[in-house]
């Protein structure tokens, strides 16, 4: 395995790492082309993207995850046939990683399908690589990766397994019982919309409309005008989703006054149909994302459900899901943890996380001879994990230097 070279820069605080592979951008090695990006795949609505791509690998990392699971599938080869399959988070990184005042734990499962295990294993070591070179913790790498293997493990060994809360979670949490208004919340929400066009709105009504009487029928205890909108916007954020298209809906909620009013976010389903390993048949379906919140999710939302399709949706036509927005939900900051130790915690309650949901199958739940096999494949498999996270990541290392390179 080639070693890159990384002299230390300042990035919004952090210690970021330059590597010194990107001096031939003509010449990539063939794994960092397998995650190297073009500007022009990027798209107007992700130009605002550009410059934190550029500035930060963590971000590119973020932004790259289906070119680094194709990458993934194909480093694994032959061994997918001997591989578990399991509901997948799809996505799992430490900036997933997410808490509420009564909750914590991987969230977004928007790639969330049935696939082997090792690949959330391997995108979740790379993101404690990255994390910990963002750092300058690279020293704690090894016992970053032992903390996941020992919940992940824990996790298999019994599903009912609960890590005490990090105390990263706490200190946060500290923060946010100081409060913010809910008024101040929708308002900051509502920033965030942009203008929809008229030839949209219709097919946007039609949506909501049917959204509304699946609601309706599933949750009769909400008034009728419950997802009655007051205004609704293309929202345009995140990372890994940044070319996902999605709605925010200011709804009217439980009465009408707006105190009560709560937010719903609506989004294209992501596109695996060019993940070779993953399962085909889910591919195009957005019941595996709520299957991933069933298996898998911890952090409580009041809406996650599947958008009806219309009865004449044309082929190809990618269906929706939705979801209601906490306002006490954050995620993980890599700048605001302290020490390696409160990074270790959150690495073993993502693990167990993970080693709870990847304990099931996708059609049922385990008896001991399923979990036996996946501890033994455990055992002989996670040498080769560790190894492969860590090439994967200097690939990517390789590859975001030679994204960024000005001459491009």
């Amino acid at each position: 395995m080639r070693s890159l070279v990384l002299p230390a820069c300042v990035v919004g605080g952090l210690v970021a790492c330059t590597p010194r592979a990107a001096m031939e951008p003509d010449h990539p090695s063939p794994g960092a082309a397998r995650l190297l990006i073009e500007e022009s795949d990027l798209g107007p609505q992700a130009q605002k993207l550009l410059g934190n791509l550029k500035l930060n690998p963590f971000v590119y990392f973020r932004f790259i995850n289906r070119p680094w699971t194709r990458a993934t599938c194909e480093a694994l080869g032959s061994e997918l046939a001997t591989l578990p399959d399991v509901h997948l988070h799809g996505d799992a990184h430490v900036g997933q990683y997410a808490y509420t005042l009564t909750d914590h734990g991987l969230d977004d499962l928007d790639d969330s399908i049935s696939g082997p295990a090792a690949l959330d294993i391997v995108r979740f070591l790379g993101s404690v690589d990255l994390a910990t070179r963002a750092r300058g913790w690279t020293a704690a790498r090894e016992d970053l990766f032992d903390e996941f293997f020992q919940g992940y493990r824990a996790a298999l060994l019994d599903r009912g397994y609960d890590p005490p809360v990090p105390s990263y979670v706490s200190r946060m949490r500290e923060v946010l019982a100081e409060g913010v208004s809910h008024a101040a919340f929708l308002e900051w929400a509502e920033s965030l919309m942009r203008p929809i066009e008229e030839v949209d709105d219709r097919g946007i009504e039609e949506g909501r409309r049917r959204l509304a009487d699946l609601i309706a029928t599933q949750r009769p205890e909400l008034p009728p005008f419950y997802l009655e909108p007051k205004r609704i916007g293309w929202l345009r954020m995140g990372v890994g989703s940044a070319l996902t298209p999605k709605l925010l809906l200011r709804c009217e909620g439980r009465t009408r006054a707006d105190e009560d009013d709560f937010l719903l976010e609506g989004r294209e389903l992501s596109d695996l149909r060019r993940v070779s390993c993953v399962d085909s048949s889910e591919a195009h379906r957005a019941a595996r994302i709520l299957q991933g919140y069933g298996r898998l999710g911890r952090i409580r939302h009041e809406i996650v459900v599947v958008v009806p399709a219309a009865p004449d949706l044309a082929p190809g036509t990618r269906e929706w899901w939705a979801r209601s927005w906490e306002p006490s939900y954050r995620e993980l900051q890599l700048d605001q943890l302290e020490s390696p130790q409160e990074l270790a915690e959150v690495v073993h309650d993502a693990a167990a996380q993970l080693g709870g949901g990847h304990a099931w199958t996708p059609e049922d739940e385990p008896g001991d001879a399923v979990r036996g096999r996946k501890l033994d494949w455990l055992r002989t498999s996670e040498a080769g994990m560790r190894t492969l996270s860590l090439r994967m990541t200097e690939d990517l290392l390789e590859a975001w230097g030679i994204f960024r390179t000005p001459a491009r």
